[in-house]
């Protein structure tokens, strides 16, 4: 299975407060994004959306080694497992973040966006 890159990042806000990271298309076969180091980050949104497929789920999981994954947890207290279109605060502020499809199909085809808002702008 293939790791995907992020295919849009931007600093929304021009003074780095607010950064958007976009993968697409997470499939069966590109099934994990690159890990998002997000430990500056007070508040953390990801969106989901795209064809899921039969059994298509999701998870968002993190990291504090790079090697070690577990599913995070959205403010609702429930784990971060998707299954159809979400947008979700993820709670658990680990080094590392990703996305990986545990399910789908051939037509499975998601996009995951990040949303990241530091806590404090970056002075430059």
């Amino acid at each position: 299975m293939a790791t995907l890159n992020a295919s849009t990042y931007q600093e929304l806000q021009g003074d780095g407060s607010v950064q958007l990271f976009v993968f697409t298309p997470l499939t069966t076969t590109n099934a994990d994004t690159a890990p998002i180091e997000w430990t500056q980050s007070a508040d953390r949104c990801v969106q989901l959306n795209g064809t899921w497929g039969v059994g298509g789920t999701v998870v968002i999981e993190g990291s504090n080694n790079g090697t070690v994954w577990i599913t995070l947890n959205t403010a609702q207290g429930t784990a971060a497992s998707f299954t159809a279109d979400a947008l979700k605060q993820i709670v658990e502020v680990p080094r590392y973040a990703r996305a990986r499809v545990t399910g789908g199909d051939g037509t499975t085809s998601i996009t995951a966006s990040f949303v990241l808002r530091r806590a404090n702008t970056l002075r430059t």
